[in-house]
């Protein structure tokens, strides 16, 4: 069962090295906290996981890829990346 997670994780990586190229080129840190909030947001509202965790209850993991986008909300507002 393929749920999308190694494409999730290729386009967070790419979301994040845009908001942080951006961040660089304009001198405003911002762009990179914007970068970690949408990964967040994503992983919040849409939970994936590895394939190979397909046999782990789908209602924990689904819990475990929200809490970690909710962390990753709380990082990107609560720490100042590149100051």
């Amino acid at each position: 069962m393929d749920n999308g997670f190694q494409k999730r994780l290729l386009a967070c990586v790419v979301i994040l090295m845009a908001t942080m190229g951006v961040a660089m080129a304009t001198g405003q840190t911002g762009f990179a906290n914007v970068g970690w909030f949408i990964v967040g947001v994503w992983f919040l509202l849409r939970p994936v996981w590895p394939a190979r965790w397909a046999g782990a209850d789908p209602k924990r993991m689904r819990l475990v890829c929200q809490v970690a986008g909710t962390v990753l909300i709380l990082l990107a507002m609560l720490v100042r990346f590149g100051v």
